[in-house]
């Protein structure tokens, strides 16, 4: 029973409110796009932990559009990108600040679906907004030295002396 009303929360919804689910779709694909966006300059957690906030964004606009998201389903993602986000206080703190204002992005754009499906669903209804301002919360906290960019560590170019020449014109011909 309880499986079929939180499924059914967001048929309800649709129905009732057709603005909600409306503006929240507009709004992801906006976050996607925005944020799906190559960086050269991120270093690979940073651009693991963006990946993993799109592909969350992007399966949640995916159900919504298959009009079978539940207010779980939303959970769910926020848990797991806050897991990604304390893994990287512990390993990297300014990738986390950066996950952290991503992470409340999202639940600022899922919060007024989320809380519409757990109405309707009729269970405890989550503040979405303290979410997100507890993950900001989290890393502003932490006194974060700032680091030089991971590219100040690779050699460039022109400090690369070349020793030898490996196969000048021997490619190819027969002797």
């Amino acid at each position: 029973m309880m499986r079929q009303k939180k499924c059914s929360a967001v048929k309800v919804l649709v129905t009732l409110f057709p603005r909600i689910p409306k503006v929240t779709t507009v709004l992801l694909e906006f976050f996607i796009k925005r944020e799906n966006k190559v960086s050269l300059l991120r270093d690979p957690l940073s651009h693991f932990c963006q990946e993993q906030s799109v592909l969350a964004a992007q399966d949640c606009l995916q159900k919504l559009h298959r009009q079978f998201i539940t207010y779980q389903d939303i959970r769910d993602m926020v848990e797991n990108l806050m897991g990604l986000h304390s893994l990287c206080l512990k390993r990297a703190p300014i990738t986390a600040r950066s996950l952290g204002l991503v992470i409340r992005k999202l639940t600022i754009i899922v919060g007024e679906l989320a809380t519409s499906l757990e109405k309707i669903s009729e269970v405890p209804v989550t503040d979405w907004m303290a979410v997100g301002d507890a993950v900001v919360t989290r890393t502003d906290k932490m006194r974060i030295d700032d680091q030089p960019p991971f590219t100040d560590y690779i050699p460039k170019t022109r400090d690369i002396e070349p020793v030898k020449l490996l196969g000048a014109g021997g490619f190819g011909t027969r002797t």
